[in-house]
């Protein structure tokens, strides 16, 4: 399998810290290209902006990723209407190639992407290190039909360190023989943590709720798996559908809101 790099591109901000998460350390930088976001506080509750992390935090801001790049279909799938494989990751509105760095204060965050009506039965999952070293890589059993897929990093996979950034992937197989034709996305992921007070009011609230406060702290990860998890729960739900059309919507995902939810 050949993989694309991905370049991220990373800021160095001064504005004022407008959210309560903890400062940390930028990862040592990859690419000397500069980017400076936009200050827009964007995809809080009740809004449909774009997303964008955290104005304060000097971390990467966006990575060319596979998963904007429209992979070709299996061989075998020319025939299936299907949207491409995609992760679900919020996206830059004025360069479509680029997709943000996402945080999460998860040791084992669960990773969200569409995968297409494919006749491939075998998937996988790889987790890389900012060197590219390996961390976990495990094969996955595919739907038979399309929607979207969770992947929760299991027990057994190593927990993702603080202030580190890490690569991701998810793979079809096309043919287990010819690994030349595997189709990818992948995305970049930043472990931080929230303030004490942060983490009590998270605690002290509904699962509904917290969707809000996650989308508030820029947790991408924790707002979609806990909207996924309310609305398998109550799929005749027709708030949270509108909801999480919302969240997709705000984030450029727009057109995989009515992708069924699969389980995991």
């Amino acid at each position: 399998m050949v993989w694309q790099q991905s370049s991220l591109h990373f800021a160095t901000l001064t504005l004022t810290l407008t959210l309560e998460l903890l400062s940390f350390t930028p990862p040592p930088t990859q690419a000397q290209s500069q980017v400076t976001p936009s200050t827009q506080n964007s995809w809080d509750v009740g809004e449909t902006s774009v997303y964008e992390p955290p104005t304060d935090i000097g971390a990467p801001t966006r990575t060319e990723s596979g998963s904007t790049r429209p992979p070709e279909k299996c061989p075998k799938d020319k025939e299936f209407p299907n949207q491409a494989l995609t992760a679900l990751l919020p996206k830059d509105p004025k360069d479509p190639k680029y997709i943000y760095l996402t945080l999460t204060v998860e040791e084992r965050p669960t990773f969200f992407v569409y995968v297409p009506q494919t006749s491939a039965r075998m998937g996988e999952f790889i987790l890389k290190d900012d060197s590219d070293k390996d961390v976990y890589r495990t094969n996955l059993t595919l739907p038979i039909g399309p929607g979207i897929v969770s992947f929760k990093l299991p027990a057994n996979a190593p927990e993702l360190e603080d202030k580190k950034s890490y690569h991701w992937f998810f793979v079809i197989r096309c043919n287990p023989e010819e690994r030349n034709r595997d189709l990818d996305v992948d995305g970049w992921i930043w472990r931080t943590k929230l303030r004490s007070s942060i983490q009590n009011e998270l605690q002290n609230t509904t699962p509904r709720d917290r969707v809000k406060l996650y989308r508030q702290y820029k947790m991408w990860h924790e707002a979609l798996a806990t909207l996924a998890d309310l609305r398998l729960s109550n799929p005749n739900d027709s708030q949270l559908a509108a909801e999480w059309k919302e969240l997709l919507e705000s984030a450029g995902q727009g057109e995989f809101a009515q992708a069924p939810l699969l389980n995991p």
